[in-house]
């Protein structure tokens, strides 16, 4: 299977710097602000600050690095806080009472090993537990800072020398050291971005391995991988992480990348105890010469650990706070409160220590949107999912649609928003698709093109938009949104919804044709053919009963409308030519539902993507090319496509953004004609919480998560 990550080179000259601070660094952002009831006269004195910053810039083929070093000296700054209007006053709930996060979700977790994980969901606990080296600089989705790092430098673009804070333990009671950035990162490798399926390369190894070399990568080299003693040996020869001493490392790349410290900032760089890992996946190591080698053998290719699910807890990170216990049939969640936190960089946060106020967090799986909502007014949860279809039940109808913005319902909560995200929402059609038990399913209806375009002239997007989803999601002409760099990326003349606008006269001419002309032959996803009669696609008249299985997920307005209204018309058309195809619907909760698309078991179901960093191929590369995460697990293996995102990987790291741009629109135009996805929105993002909580802000890089760390309740 052709399988290749881009390599970006063009992506240096983007604004990345990457901010080095030394200890006692003062900076404030978003934190601890309850104004006072009349003004107040504040008067801050910041000490001396030293900086160091490091940034890479490409112009003309060549790469400037420069390091500047800069000392701000003593500062006093004066200002007054205007006094608050009078509120109405609210009753203090239960959970404020006794200081309990409650966050009622639509979603279900999915991985909760930082390693294994690629799931936003996952992330916005994760991001709680496990402390990376390096984290983003507050609102700042371009720029981060250091954190369990003391200091992180770029020597060059390929090599970075990290210096690590001293005293931390992680919640286990071991030590953090060297060692455990040493087995975290190489855990990721030898891993090979495994999910907990089997499933090898659909996960974010890649994001590192892409800067490493290619052919270890079983997403990126279009080979399958041993990962015998020999495979894992040549991994960890790369020395991507050196060992200097207990608290010093040096990462080294194969190809330089101004990029990669934003990327040590993601969920799956989330720095885990080799202790608590290897007690709970592999305690036989403890009996080898080398325990951290032994468990690399072992692991190599292996996405299944006890961290996936933590059913009796989690002390693995060094973060603020740590799983207590997991109920896996309820995917209810409870997080514990970290007395000995070890406090965080002091200077974000107005020079105070993060010390996490609420004792415990509980993250509930709420299915029912109604539930969560009314669970919110009532002050029974902090935080809810509040579905785009079921804002007006928080939020008054004219000053969103007339004015864009937010005037919440009941002072009992507040709305925070609108921001924009890089996400693109879609519906995918997946080929070679199988039952539980492995075996292709006898009618594939979705192989056909005039099916999926059947499907495509039986939506409109536009009036799901504006009907279901309040104008909380814009339409997607493509998989690339709104905002992705380089300039030019988002075309929105590359438009499926004016390639196949709502028309379900087409789609009828479409059916009653592959009625007369069934598609006959059909290939698995390596290209050899499928054995005849395996998969008969004829139907209608004499034929027996026909049935394929549409997923959506429970309480997801946007798609249950998108899957009912399109299975409805097809319905229509096939109950007036007597075409006996029976099309069900299915309901999977989201997240769960990743695991059986994981298995090639859902024939068309919801999913999305946010962006892993804000460039062109990190949208084409989950879609198109066969070893992309969506293209994995819907046995898509088209070689123009193919070819295509290979050709855009040598534009890209050419420098040639005239031509990568030219790729970009091709790929996009094919991949709306034969209807591979469905194209549906890129979401509004906002988030509905309770008045009382404090410290909520935003980043692009976790839309609508809370880092409840440096939040804490206070009267509204």
């Amino acid at each position: 299977m052709w399988k290749k990550q881009g390599i970006s080179k063009t992506i240096a000259a983007l604004a990345v710097v990457l901010v080095v601070l030394a200890a006692g660094l003062i900076g404030t952002i978003y934190y601890y602000g309850v104004a006072p009831p009349s003004p107040t006269t504040i008067i801050t004195t910041q000490p001396p600050v030293t900086s160091v910053f490091t940034s890479v810039v490409t112009s003309g083929g060549t790469t400037l690095t420069s390091v500047m070093t800069t000392t701000k000296p003593p500062t006093t700054i004066v200002t007054t806080a205007p006094p608050t209007t009078t509120k109405p006053t609210v009753a203090t709930p239960d959970f404020v009472k006794n200081n309990i996060f409650i966050s009622e979700r639509a979603s279900t977790f999915r991985d909760l090993d930082p390693q294994v994980s690629y799931y936003a969901e996952d992330y916005s606990m994760l991001q709680n537990v496990y402390d990376k080296i390096v984290w983003f600089n507050g609102t700042k989705a371009a720029e981060v800072v250091p954190w369990l790092a003391q200091t992180f430098t770029m020597i060059d673009a390929a090599n970075y020398d990290v210096v690590l804070r001293k005293g931390i333990k992680f919640q286990d009671g071991t030590p953090f050291n060297a060692t455990a950035i040493y087995f975290t990162l190489n855990r990721l490798l030898v891993m090979d971005g495994t999910d907990s399926t089997g499933v090898h390369g659909s996960q974010a190894a890649w994001i590192v391995q892409q800067w490493l070399d290619t052919s270890l990568s079983s997403a990126l080299s279009g080979a399958d991988q041993a990962y015998d003693k020999a495979w894992v040996d040549k991994v960890l020869a790369q020395n991507f992480v050196e060992v200097v001493d207990n608290y010093h490392v040096k990462l080294h790349l194969k190809t330089p990348t101004a990029l990669f410290p934003l990327l040590l900032a993601g969920e799956w760089a989330g720095i885990v105890s080799p202790t608590f890992v290897i007690n709970h996946d592999y305690p036989q190591a403890w009996k080898e010469a080398n325990p951290i080698l032994s468990y690399f053998y072992h692991q190599a290719g292996n996405g299944t650990t006890y961290l996936d699910i933590s059913k009796d807890g989690s002390k693995a990170g060094t973060g603020p706070y740590y799983i207590e216990s997991v109920d896996p049939a309820t995917y209810n969640i409870v997080m514990k409160a970290r007395d000995d936190y070890w406090g965080g960089p002091k200077w974000m946060f107005g020079n105070n220590d993060v010390k996490p106020t609420f004792k415990e967090v509980r993250y509930l799986y709420v299915e029912s949107p109604q539930t969560r909502i009314l669970d919110l007014l009532a002050g029974k949860a902090t935080s809810a999912g509040v579905p785009n279809a079921n804002i007006f039940s928080v939020a008054e109808r004219d000053p969103w649609l007339k004015e864009g913005r937010f005037v919440p319902l009941s002072p009992t909560i507040v709305i925070y928003g609108p921001d924009t995200g890089f996400n693109t929402r879609h519906m995918a059609f997946a080929y070679n698709v199988t039952d539980a038990t492995g075996k292709l399913l006898p009618f594939q209806p979705q192989c056909d093109v005039r099916f999926r375009q059947a499907c495509a002239y039986c939506i409109n997007m536009t009036t799901i938009s504006i009907d279901v989803l309040n104008r909380l999601g814009i339409v997607a002409p493509n998989c690339v949104p709104p905002g992705t760099a380089p300039e030019g990326s988002f075309n929105p003349a590359v438009n499926q919804q004016k390639l196949f606008p709502y028309n379900p006269t087409k789609a009828k001419d479409l059916l009653l044709d592959m009625q007369k002309n069934p598609l006959t032959k059909f290939t698995y996803a390596n290209g050899t053919p499928i054995p005849d009669g395996v998969i008969d696609n004829s139907f209608g008249g004499d034929k027996p009963k026909r049935t394929v299985t549409f997923l959506t997920t429970p309480g997801n307005s946007r798609d249950t409308a998108i899957v009912t209204q399109i299975v409805s018309e097809l319905t229509r058309i096939i109950t007036a030519n007597n075409l006996n195809i029976e099309i069900a619907i299915n309901m999977i909760p989201w997240g769960q539902h990743y695991r059986a698309a994981a298995k090639h078991q859902l024939t068309f179901w919801p999913a999305g993507w946010v962006a892993d960093y804000n460039w062109v191929l990190n949208w084409l590369m989950p879609h198109y090319p066969s070893g992309g995460t969506w293209s994995l697990w819907n046995n898509l293996n088209i070689k123009t496509l193919n070819d295509l995102y290979d050709e855009a990987v040598k534009a890209d790291a050419a420098g040639d953004i005239k031509r990568l741009l030219e790729i970009n629109d091709q790929m996009n135009s094919i991949a709306n004609e034969q209807v591979y996805y469905l194209w549906s929105v890129t979401d509004v993002i906002y988030a509905v919480r309770s008045s009382f909580l404090r410290g909520y802000f935003y980043n692009p890089n976790f839309p609508a998560y809370d880092y409840w760390a440096i939040e804490r309740y206070a009267p509204p």
